[in-house]
């Protein structure tokens, strides 16, 4: 883990999000709209500054990049898998 606070369901999070928006084609301005989060938070998201809680993480995969929730778990297992 990169934090000593951070959650261990947390860890790859940033990176696993940050992947599933380059493949999504889509800007963050567009899928924080979608999704209905603030850009800024978003940003932090994808940073690793912050970590979404459960609504706003199934919002973001779901509504502003279309995915399902298995998708986000496939790619932070490969995260993990490193």
């Amino acid at each position: 883990m990169s934090s000593g606070n951070q959650l261990g369901c947390f860890t790859g999070l940033s990176e696993a999000l940050r992947i599933l928006v380059q493949r999504s084609l889509l800007t963050q301005k567009e899928i924080a709209r979608r999704a209905g989060v603030l850009e800024s938070s978003l940003s932090k998201y994808l940073s690793g500054d912050n970590n979404p809680g459960l609504g706003a993480l199934g919002r973001i995969v779901e509504d502003g990049l279309g995915l399902t929730l298995i998708d986000l778990a496939k790619v932070l297992q490969q995260v993990r898998g490193k």
